[in-house]
């Protein structure tokens, strides 16, 4: 699944003295993370770990927040990102370029420099800006570690001739596809 995240940020407007109410907007620069929650049953393990612990982290209104019931979470959503969700699914559109570059990143980071430096970019405003809700940023680190397990999928690939051989024409011929955010 991909899951798109932002980098939310929140403060206060005073209208008058008396009255301020809060304003909400995403940081320039959003990541598309490739997420597979089960690769095998070591990682699924591992996995099933990781988010114990994470939700054994979480107070009760963070896990509200993150995961409300029934409910796509409202972190950073506009109606401008969820018009964007709908039509990201084209297979050439964005869908498959997402898929390639990140089996490009994991066989071969050195081919994947734009997906790098979004990606870097976005790490980079997530520690440095102080502003960032909580929920969003716990989100996103949670999110970002998961897609770093992709890549265990192919030691498993490299482990046989067919899909080493395999992997290592895809590199050769691969190009990173670039992205229309």
């Amino acid at each position: 699944m991909f899951s798109q995240l932002l980098n939310v940020i929140e403060w206060n407007i005073e209208k008058i003295p008396q009255h301020s109410m809060r304003a909400r907007t995403s940081l320039p620069g959003e990541y598309t993370a490739y997420l597979v929650p089960t690769i095998d049953d070591v990682s699924e393990q591992k996995s099933e770990e990781e988010y114990i612990k994470f939700m054994a982290s979480l107070n009760k209104a963070q896990k509200e927040r993150i995961f409300p019931n029934n409910q796509i979470p409202s972190i950073g959503r506009t109606k401008f990102n969820i018009a964007k969700c709908i039509t990201s699914h084209f297979m050439g559109n964005s869908y498959m370029p997402v898929l390639l570059n990140q089996l490009l990143h994991d066989v071969n980071k050195d081919k994947t420099p734009l997906r790098n430096t979004n990606k870097n970019n976005f790490t980079s405003a997530m520690t440095t800006h102080g502003d960032i809700l909580p929920a969003s940023r716990e989100q996103n680190q949670f999110l970002l570690e998961l897609e770093n397990a992709v890549n265990k999928a192919l030691v498993i690939s490299n482990s046989q001739p067919e899909s080493a051989l395999a992997l290592s024409r895809f590199e050769a011929q691969a190009i990173e596809i670039q992205i229309n955010a």
